[in-house]
């Protein structure tokens, strides 16, 4: 048997849903940020210079290959401000989870104290 939703409620879920789907982008842009974080930690291999066409030299002992150049390390600039960035960013995200936990248990709430809704 179907039971209709009274108004209160479908407005409320309603409410909780549009909520809901405002905090997507959101934390699309902080998963964002931390991989492009972890991107820029990485150390990226540099290209090898490439060598200048000699004259053939006579046989001589083969020469010690010359160590892989080390990438250089990333600006203390940069990494302070992608640090002040999710700093920034991560209050944000942790007001809406609680926002988000109080709508769910306020629909819940008033879904239980509806007339209609069991």
């Amino acid at each position: 048997m179907l039971q209709l939703i009274c108004l209160p409620c479908v407005l409320l879920i309603r409410q909780t849903l549009l909520k809901q789907k405002s905090k997507k982008p959101l934390l699309l842009l902080l998963r964002l940020l931390l991989l492009l974080l972890l991107l820029l930690l990485l150390p990226l291999p540099l290209p090898l210079p490439r060598p200048l066409p000699q004259p053939l030299p006579l046989p001589l002992p083969l020469p010690l290959p010359l160590p892989l150049p080390l990438p250089l390390p990333l600006p203390l600039p940069v990494l302070l401000l992608l640090l002040l960035i999710v700093l920034l960013l991560l209050p944000l995200l942790l007001a809406t989870a609680t926002a988000t936990a109080t709508t769910a248990t306020a629909t819940a709430a008033a879904t239980a104290a509806c007339c209609c809704c069991f």
